[in-house]
């Protein structure tokens, strides 16, 4: 996943004159805040167990939006 996110955003990058590398490094650290929550993301729910259908739609938002400031912590 991160190296074809990293593909997109490099090649983005480069399109509009942006720093193509510091890009595609930012990139590979796009989810490290998922890390804290880990239960609350797709690709990590077996069993199709989903614990957002038991929160809020704005507290289910939240978790999954906050999920970029854990990683910048």
């Amino acid at each position: 996943h991160s190296i074809n996110v990293a593909n997109l955003a490099e090649a983005a990058a480069s399109a509009i004159g942006a720093n193509a590398l510091l890009t595609r490094v930012g990139v590979y650290y796009h989810d490290v805040g998922k890390i804290a929550k880990p239960q609350y993301f797709i690709e990590n729910q077996p069993g199709g167990r989903n614990p957002h259908d038991k929160l809020k739609p704005a507290t289910s938002a939240a978790v999954v939006r906050d999920h970029v400031l854990e990683g910048l912590r």
